[in-house]
């Protein structure tokens, strides 16, 4: 099961050459790939939302405010426009920080944007969804929460990634988090969505996993 992150959409902004690679990255082997067309195109049908059974799935976050249903719908747009020949359009305009919050009033690429930050680079929020986007300490900034600490209408259930420094732990059932750092050679969390059971597992390198 796969999502569309923040890394993800940045590899395709390198691919259409809207951005150019910054220390530490490690895209080269796929953008030189013989099949890197092939997996471009793969790439760009990922959802940014996925409902499997009673969960929803995500990148990073979702503003809180908003329902799963709405969320799921905002989703779309962004998957719609990934997908379509204004890919290259949407790419070159989805960084940025403004606007911070959701408004039902917002169109174009601003409205993009916004729906790809909460779902791709969101980690702290108001209540009202006012995004800070620029703090990752685990200490909130003044006037900001962890976006899962505020009550959802529903309450419904969401899987996400995305915020290693959490190490798995969100301290709210409503919200399981599956980022245990393994890309920095700690360990690896699954999950099981019909028994809702969380494996993990401790790694000594992230260069030899298997996943079944």
């Amino acid at each position: 099961l796969f999502r569309s992150g923040n890394h993800d959409l940045h590899l395709l902004a390198q691919y259409a050459g809207i951005r150019t690679p910054r220390p530490g990255d490690t895209l080269e082997p796929i953008l030189r790939a013989p099949d890197a067309p092939e997996l471009i195109d793969w790439l760009r049908t990922r959802p940014l939302a996925l409902r499997q059974g009673d969960f929803l799935m995500v990148h990073a976050g979702l503003p809180p405010q908003l329902d799963l249903a709405k969320c799921e719908t905002l989703a779309k747009e962004v998957e719609g426009a990934l997908a379509s020949d204004q890919c290259t359009d949407f790419l070159a305009a989805m960084y940025g920080d403004e606007p911070d919050t959701w408004d039902e009033q917002l169109a174009g690429m601003l409205r993009l944007r916004v729906i790809t930050n909460y779902f791709t680079r969101l980690r702290y929020c108001t209540a009202g969804g006012r995004m800070e986007l620029t703090h990752k300490a685990d200490i909130a900034p003044a006037g900001y929460d962890p976006w899962f600490r505020f009550e959802r209408p529903g309450n419904e259930r969401v899987i996400f990634g995305h915020w290693a420094a959490l190490e798995g732990e969100t301290g709210v059932e409503s919200a399981i988090n599956l980022d245990t750092g393994c890309v920095w050679g700690r360990r690896l969390t699954a999950m099981n969505l019909e028994r809702s059971e969380e494996h993990t597992s401790e790694l000594q390198s992230p260069d030899h996993l298997v996943c079944r």
